[in-house]
């Protein structure tokens, strides 16, 4: 049997992306499981992940939701948000870290951004410390 690199795995993920084929990936069972790993694979080859612990989230990842999760319907989407300097100090996105995209990659089609399957809605978090407010970092 062949065993490949995480590299060189989400590499091959990449390539086939590049044909059409995505990748969705799912982990079952309880406890042991690799959600970093999973994510990363998933990014690569413009799908889903979801880790499957009980009955209720496979109905729910499996049943309820499989169109959402199988059929993908805006790729490399891209979200840009300003806060006004006069009002916001400093500001943090809370979760999608691995999703950042530097400044100069935000308008180059070419690199790679999120999907949103049919049904999907994305929610961005942000902690923000207001001018004068004294919650700056030092």
């Amino acid at each position: 049997m062949l065993a490949l690199s995480h590299s060189a795995l989400k590499n091959l993920i990449e390539e086939k992306r590049k044909t059409g084929i995505s990748l969705t990936t799912l982990g079952f069972g309880m406890g042991n499981y690799n959600d970093h790993l999973m994510e990363q694979l998933a990014d690569a080859g413009n799908g889903n992940y979801a880790y499957i612990d009980n009955l209720n989230e496979a109905q729910k990842v499996l049943v309820d939701e499989m169109s959402s999760t199988l059929n993908t319907i805006a790729k490399d989407v891209k979200i840009k948000i300003e806060f006004n300097p006069a009002m916001v100090a400093e500001y943090r996105l809370i979760g999608y870290e691995n999703r950042m995209l530097k400044r100069e990659d935000f308008s180059n089609d070419k690199v790679d951004a999120g999907e949103i399957g049919a049904g999907h809605t994305v929610t961005a978090l942000y902690e923000i410390a207001l001018v004068g407010s004294g919650g700056e970092r030092l």
